[in-house]
């Protein structure tokens, strides 16, 4: 097996992604992605760029290394080390060793997707920014209904 397709396969395993499921998101065939997962073909370039968006930032890193890795002849990958410039995608990150409690009423696909998004959160500056201006319209909107609920026991006691 190429390197890119054991660190695909880690990647689906870490997302619990099945090989359909990325090519339903990526709109690829899902036997493009079997070939690549399988070892048995390696992406075009212009087919990596598609798939590469659908994972983290670290995913990526990984993902173009090992493709770059196994694109070199292999007479000449003891040459040849591929490190990523940006220091903080060396590695990906790791999962949440434990996930807080799903509260009731929301589906286990909604909470994974939750979860997800928090951890996005944890690693991209920008998606972190987005969570606390949510948190704060939240925060706004509790109050909101807080002092509009005093509001109203006030008014019905008068």
């Amino acid at each position: 097996m190429s390197r890119f397709s054991n660190v695909l396969t880690d990647c689906l395993k870490a997302h619990t992604w099945t090989e359909s499921h990325l090519a339903t998101k990526c709109g690829v065939p899902q036997s493009k992605i079997n070939r690549w997962a399988c070892g048995r073909t390696a992406p075009k370039q212009d087919s990596l760029l598609v798939v590469l968006p659908h994972f983290d930032p670290p995913e990526q890193a990984l993902l173009i290394r090992a493709y770059l890795h196994d694109e070199l002849p292999e007479q000449f990958r003891h040459l040849v080390e591929i490190t990523p410039t940006n220091t903080n995608l060396a590695e990906p990150s790791e999962p949440y060793a434990a996930k807080p409690q799903r509260p009731d009423g929301i589906s286990d696909t909604l909470w994974a997707q939750v979860c997800r998004c928090a951890e996005l959160a944890r690693d991209v500056p920008e998606v972190a920014a987005i969570f606390g201006e949510f948190d704060r319209l939240i925060q706004r909107q509790i109050a909101v209904n807080f002092r509009d609920t005093l509001g109203n026991i006030t008014l019905q006691r008068l």
